[in-house]
């Protein structure tokens, strides 16, 4: 273990660190142990954006607080020097540490990137679950998936990292099965009613992530966070093994993986075993697949041992779609129903490919082991076979004998081969197993002896992988469906195989219904009887006896459902007499509303005919209105222009009247000068001149000149001026006339 849990005195407290796992798997491309403490560090600051950051202690304490883990504090001091000296970290005020210039923005969009994809995750699966389990609460669902979920990846993450250093001390609960998980984590937050659609909903989470590619990448990322978690928890020397360069490998492939590998078997398996040679092909990772020469017999046996019970009947395909239905069977007999049920195929046509399986898995590069066997190899392998078979009777799991020794003959094997390395991928030889119940043995029993295991899971062995490979949403995929892969063992459960001997049984009845043989294979209450029958007469006889009650029951169905049909016919034909009556009366309405609709034709065609002989009256009006309106406006127009020629007239006049009037003031002006000049100078009238009253005289004949020129030539002051004008004739008159003389 490494320092940080012993000097906290705690262990790691993943559930809370699962809380804030969008912060690790924002650092989950990280390959370097320092670098994944470095990342952490920062996301302290994006989490605690207000938290005063000042020395290393704060730090160790944020860390512990949100992540539930202690580390020691010089790691986390040499952490907060590295970012310091690459400027992700600025000091100021002397004691406080901030984020550097664009760092904070970088990681908030790495983990909303993460915390976006859980929520598409989220919204996909519920509505999903909605549509097949209604009656679960969305909420309490997702939070029942979500603590799935970290039982799963803490369990996940401590195995990983246990591969590494055999010395990691591992608590029982650590090694509880996903389904001891999931029914536990179902147990608590649903009723009973619930539950079975509960673990039907999360266990489909997993199982469907080749038809979401996005699933398939959250499950990898957490799986990654998870790792990334545990390898802080372990020694320095051993996280940077973690993610270190592999070394030579030989990978001893188990029965069920080989299995998987040649598509007998009906689950995960099939594509995860074939996609992980293929990625190691890929890849060119340093590892050599081989099987061991005890599985060239459990396989062969196994081949014919299920082909010999194929071959006892004639399989209806009724029946094999039953089996199908059911998902009581798995294996080589679920494939073969499979096939059949699809399209009628005899026994030894199903199994003719696998003839010389051999040949298959050696095309893909697998080649047998073989082992030189000795007396001291023979004594040990049987202590070995006792230390397993009273393991399986600890942990209530059965195992024929057979299957015992092949399992120990290919463990005892790997062991030899592996060296004195710390870690079992170091070891030189590792056996690959989907087998939980024999991994947990080897890890237990090897811990015992202070050695590293050396069986691992499909699942550990991904997880260690993903470094190497280039990301791609396929692989993102495979890994995440190793947490979907049942963890089962070779043999089948008494349950099933008491299953595929009610099948045999049932393919003897030539009328018996497909639903009827689906309905018998899922009864687990006759299952769990048929398992302690000793003999097969009892064992045909209760399944005769479950058939005779089903067809009771299905009878009791056949006459209910014959009432039930009596009484929906009386209510069908009642439905149909109230029906005629309701379309009598429809048909009525019909006619009346056609009557309606024809006079309401009329009515429009009418209106029609009145809203043209309207719209032409209107257009007429329109027409006449415009007219008088045009005439009005020329009207109105010839007016205007009436009145500005007399404006023009008025003002011309006014001009001639004003030109007048000037030109007789210079006309009269001009007489009376020409008079004056006249008489005084040109021809000087002495009579005039000598006159008495010579300037009287003058003045007045002046005037009345001036006068009656004005007079003459401006008509409105004609009658004034030539009154004046008399007056003066007066005055000449008079002044002419003079006075009474007087006497000398």
């Amino acid at each position: 273990m490494s320092d940080s849990v012993q000097d906290s005195g705690s262990s790691p407290n993943f559930s809370q660190a699962f809380q804030q796992m969008a912060s690790f798997v924002a650092i989950s491309k990280t390959r370097n142990a320092a670098e994944v403490l470095d990342e952490l560090v920062l996301q302290c600051f994006v989490i605690l954006p207000e938290e005063p950051f000042g020395s290393h202690l704060d730090m160790v304490n944020a860390i512990h607080v949100l992540f539930g883990i202690r580390l020691p504090e010089r790691h986390v001091a040499l952490a907060i020097s590295r970012l310091t000296s690459r400027g992700r970290l600025v000091l100021i005020a002397g004691d406080k540490l901030i984020l550097g210039s664009g760092i904070r923005e970088a990681l908030e969009v790495r983990v909303a990137d993460a915390k976006r994809l859980e929520e598409d995750v989220k919204t996909t699966w519920l509505a999903q679950i909605a549509v097949r389990h209604p009656q679960l609460e969305t909420k309490t669902l997702w939070t029942a998936l979500k603590d799935y979920l970290a039982g799963a990846f803490r369990r996940h993450g401590i195995q990983a990292v246990a591969l590494m250093d055999p010395e990691a001390e591992i608590a029982k609960e650590h090694h509880a099965s996903l389904t001891t998980i999931l029914n536990s984590v179902t147990r608590e937050a649903f009723q009973e009613t619930d539950r079975a659609a509960a673990g039907e909903a999360i266990s489909s989470f997993i199982s469907t992530v080749r038809s979401d590619g996005k699933r398939g990448e959250y499950i990898a990322q957490l799986a990654d966070g998870a790792f990334n978690y545990f390898s802080l928890t372990v020694a320095p020397e051993v996280s940077e093994k973690l993610r270190g360069k592999l070394n030579k490998l030989v990978l001893f492939l188990d029965t069920n993986f080989l299995f998987g590998i040649l598509q007998l078997h009906a689950n995960p398996q099939v594509d995860v075993s074939t996609e992980l040679m293929e990625v190691i092909e890929k890849f060119k990772l340093p590892f050599v697949s081989r099987y061991h020469e005890a599985t060239i017999r459990e396989m062969s046996n196994t081949l014919y041992h299920f082909g010999g019970e194929l071959r006892k009947q004639k399989w209806p395909r009724k029946i094999s779609s039953a089996a199908v239905k059911s998902g009581a069977l798995s294996g080589i007999e679920f494939r073969y129903h499979q096939k059949n049920a699809e399209q009628p195929i005899e026994v030894d046509d199903f199994l003719s490919p696998y003839t010389h399986w051999e040949i298959l898995l050696k095309d893909r590069g697998i080649d047998v082991y073989r082992v030189e066997s000795t007396d001291r190899r023979l004594r040990a392998r049987a202590d070995l076979e006792a230390d397993y078979r009273s393991f399986l009777e600890s942990v209530r799991r059965e195992k024929p004998y057979e299957a015992i020794q092949h399992d120990m003959a290919v463990l005892q094997t790997v062991r030899s081969l592996r060296s004195n390395a710390r870690s079992t991928l170091d070891a030189g030889a590792i056996l690959v197993t989907c087998d939980y119940y024999l991994y947990r043995f080897d890890w237990e029993s090897s811990r015992n002896e202070g050695q590293p295991n050396c069986a691992v899971l499909p699942s550990l062995l991904w997880q260690i992988l993903r470094p190497f490979v280039s990301d791609s949403q396929g692989f993102d995929q495979a890994f995440a469906e190793t947490f979907a892969l049942p963890e089962f063992m070779l043999t089948r459960g008494a349950a099933e195989r008491a299953a595929s001997r009610m099948l045999s049984i049932l393919a003897g009845y030539r009328d018996i219904p497909e639903e009827t043989a689906a309905k018998m294979l899922a009864n687990d209450f006759l299952l769990a009887e048929l398992q302690t029958k000793k003999t097969d007469q009892d064992f045909a006889d209760a399944v005769e006896s479950a058939l005779v009650e089903e067809n009771a029951v299905l009878l009791e169905e056949k006459a209910a459902l014959a009432r039930q049909l009596v009484v929906e016919k009386e209510q069908r034909e009642a439905r149909e007499r109230d029906l005629e009556r309701s379309a009598k009366a429809l048909e009525e309405k019909e006619k009346a509303l056609a009557d309606q609709q024809r006079s309401l034709r009329e009515k429009e065609s009418a209106l029609d005919a009145l809203e043209q002989q309207n719209a032409q009256k209107n257009r007429e009006v329109r027409e006449t209105a415009e007219q008088v309106f045009r005439e009005q406006r020329a009207k109105e127009d010839a007016e205007i222009r009436s009145k500005e020629l007399l404006q023009q007239a008025t003002k011309a006049e006014q001009q001639l009247l004003r030109f007048k009037k000037i030109a007789s003031v210079v006309t009269a002006v001009l007489i009376v000068v020409v008079f004056e000049v006249t008489i005084n100078w040109l021809v000087q009238w002495d009579w005039l001149l000598n006159h008495p009253n010579s300037f009287g005289l003058q003045g007045c004949i002046s005037l009345m000149a001036f006068f009656a020129v004005l007079g003459a030539w401006v008509k409105e002051w004609r009658n004034v001026l030539w009154v004046v004008g008399l007056f003066g004739v007066l005055f000449v008159t008079l002044q002419i006339i003079g006075g009474q003389k007087k006497a000398p």
